[in-house]
């Protein structure tokens, strides 16, 4: 299964990556209407907070201290802004990943990992049945997505567990 955050060159023209410290916002991000992946990494102690703010707004990460992972969100078609809140020096790339051919699977799949990440893609042509495991002490989340962010898996809740 492919994690985006493993990928090399997953992204359409390989995203754009953001480098900055401390509070910043980041404007002139110019998003189609599709799924929107971002990586982000934080070097800090204190909350790392990055919102997508725009034609739909949406919270992208808030955790505390040193991070890495990823994140996938819906957007609508327009120009957006990140306000990022962190007390050291942090990274972002955003992209709008679509998949190729040799990279998409078909159920059965597997994935695993650790922290926030996006995996993917699978290709479900039928009703499926999905089952996870997860030893953290916080929630475990799985949204399922459409790459374009529409039809019948339009941020699906798959799981919301602790």
């Amino acid at each position: 299964m492919l994690s985006i955050q493993e990928a090399d060159g997953y992204f359409d023209d390989g995203g754009d990556t953001i480098d900055g410290s401390g509070q910043t916002v980041v404007d002139d991000i110019s998003l189609g209407g599709a799924l929107t992946a971002v990586l982000f990494e934080h070097d800090g102690e204190r909350n790392f907070i990055a919102e997508l703010e725009g034609p739909n707004d949406e919270l992208l990460v808030n955790e505390i201290g040193s991070i890495t992972g990823a994140t996938a969100v819906p957007t609508e078609a327009g120009e957006y802004i990140i306000d990022v809140d962190a007390d050291g020096d942090w990274s972002l790339t955003i992209a709008q990943p679509f998949a190729p051919d040799e990279e998409i699977r078909t159920p059965p799949v597997e994935a695993s990992g650790e922290g926030h990440d996006v995996v993917g893609p699978v290709e479900i042509d039928e009703t499926v049945t999905i089952a996870g495991s997860h030893d953290g002490e916080r929630n475990f989340i799985v949204q399922g997505y459409d790459e374009d962010a529409s039809g019948r898996l339009a941020g699906e809740l798959v799981f919301n567990e602790v």
